[in-house]
């Protein structure tokens, strides 16, 4: 095994100031981290052509150099990582390149069949790599190519496979990646790396033809614990070993958990990183190993919400080399006494999670922009304060005798004692808006921001009408074992149920004439 020890910094949330990265690249290199895996997305300074795909935070030429140097004062290696095919995001978003999706509603995926597609990657690929070439010595590149969920379904993409008489869409994904790989390898002479779930299931023969265990080093990403951890098959290393002379392996020390996850569950990634070293030994791979990466995601995608922080996540990585309940409201079973004590320390604690968030917010310009601090406060710490001050009245109200039906939270599962699952026509529904703003499908700063991705969207809006109840007369179970039964009304007729299924009138007009 080479010695090849990475971390990965994902610069597509919570960019660091320049400042930081000295302090940072100084640390890793006291903990035996000799190399970053560095996926600049927007925040690196593309020019001419490309200019608009960078950030209004992203880093100068001049900065890019700076960062360069520090990795270069520790002996630090550098791999930059640049999505060419899949997670594309931040590429396709922009009106310029939106003819380059592969399907027109999604910016993730690249049409690997239009010409200006390669075009577009050349070009990123060519300003990334001749930067670094002049302040370090390149050897490597990673370009991304995970999770290429759309392929093969554009017009020009099915005429491609039609005309060359291809079943499997798996060739497109083959070469187009050989393409770009090639084009790498003759132009600047360094190697190419990609991350490997789309070639898993690839059958040999076509891995071969199309040259990519030539070209190509796969880096085999897996976050999963020991009990779920699924790359243990010995014939799947098999297959990898005697296809790629260089494999590297990557485990995570954050991001790989839940979408918002604030710090990261150490225990997991402990034993997922376990799990490596045993399918490692097991298989005898430590000769094909040419590096291990700790990746460490600030985001699920380009347009998912921020998860763990990395000053938050430090620990890992070192380690890595109730009285008031919605219930008691709705159903006016608060004592005045108790509410009385509760004020005082509530009031007491909204105080200081408010003044908490003023020194979150002066010690994170040291080392975040403006943008990732907006962005990190209002997705987890206004819904702290939010759900505190509404506390806090409510606690008002019921004290001066105000017998106010206050609104059950019922995206909180936790606030009713017992409840029927399917209490009311949007119980169910409620807990899955909450399960998909919990998971970052979509929080305030996405929507105000216009960063959401419409197929997140669509899942939720499919799993939302085939969940959407329209029950009437429902049970609520206290712990007592007392029962209520409530009625409960909307204002739709049944055939405005119908298009609400249907997803509009006119798509529950076409169903009923097939």
């Amino acid at each position: 095994m080479n010695s090849n020890r990475l971390v990965h910094i994902d610069l597509k949330g919570a960019p660091f100031r320049l400042h930081y990265w000295e302090q940072l690249i100084e640390f890793l290199s006291r903990i035996g981290i000799n190399g970053l895996l560095i996926e600049y997305e927007d925040m690196f300074p593309y020019t001419q052509s490309l200019s608009e795909l960078k950030c209004q935070d992203s880093y100068s030429e001049q900065q890019i150099e700076s960062i360069i140097g520090m990795a270069n004062k520790y002996d630090m290696k550098i791999i930059p990582l640049i999505q060419t095919f899949g997670h594309l995001e931040f590429v396709l978003k922009h009106d310029n390149f939106r003819e380059l999706r592969e399907v027109k509603t999604y910016p993730n995926s690249i049409c690997p069949t239009n010409e200006r597609s390669f075009d577009t990657i050349k070009e990123m690929l060519r300003q990334m790599i001749s930067l670094h070439h002049k302040c370090t010595k390149l050897d490597s590149i990673h370009i991304g190519c995970d999770e290429v969920w759309h392929l093969g379904q554009c017009s020009r993409c099915l005429q491609y496979l039609n005309d060359n008489c291809y079943t499997d869409k798996s060739r497109l994904f083959a070469t187009f990646v050989t393409k770009i790989a090639d084009y790498v390898r003759k132009t600047f002479d360094i190697h190419v790396i990609i991350w490997d779930d789309m070639i898993r299931q690839m059958d040999e023969q076509m891995i071969i033809e199309s040259q990519l265990n030539r070209l190509c080093e796969p880096m085999v990403w897996h976050y999963l614990d020991a009990q779920t951890f699924r790359l243990r098959d010995k014939q799947f290393w098999l297959k990898y070993k005697q296809l790629f002379e260089r494999i590297w392996i990557a485990s995570a020390f954050k991001g790989a958990a839940r979408m918002n996850q604030m710090l990261p569950p150490v225990p997991y990634h402990i034993s997922n990183h376990l799990a490596w070293i045993q399918v490692i030994d097991d298989n005898q791979l430590w000769p094909n190993i040419e590096g291990l990466a700790l990746t460490g995601w600030q985001r699920f995608d380009h347009m998912t919400t921020l998860c763990e922080l990395l000053p938050n996540s430090m620990i890992s990585l070192l380690i890595l080399s109730g009285a008031f309940t919605s219930y008691q409201i709705l159903n006016n079973r608060t004592n005045p006494l108790h509410i009385e004590a509760f004020i005082l320390k509530a009031r007491v604690l909204l105080f200081r999670v408010r003044e908490q968030k003023l020194k979150l917010e002066t010690e994170m310009k040291k080392i975040f922009y403006d943008t990732t601090i907006h962005e990190w406060i209002l997705t987890n710490v206004e819904p702290i304060v939010n759900k505190l001050d509404k506390i806090v009245t409510n606690a008002d109200q019921q004290h001066i005798g105000n017998k106010v039906m206050i609104p059950v939270d019922i995206t909180n599962s936790t606030d009713l004692e017992s409840i029927d699952s399917d209490v009311y026509p949007g119980t169910t529904l409620f807990k899955l808006c909450n399960e998909w703003i919990l998971e970052g499908a979509f929080t305030s700063y996405q929507i105000l921001n216009n960063r959401t991705n419409p197929l997140h969207i669509e899942a939720f809006i499919l799993k939302a009408r085939t969940t959407f109840s329209l029950s009437k007369l429902k049970q609520i179970k206290h712990k007592d074992s007392s029962i209520d039964v409530i009625e409960l009304k909307h204002t739709m007729n049944d055939l405005q149920l119908q298009w609400f299924r249907a997803g509009s009138a006119l798509n529950r007009m076409y169903e009923l004439k097939k």
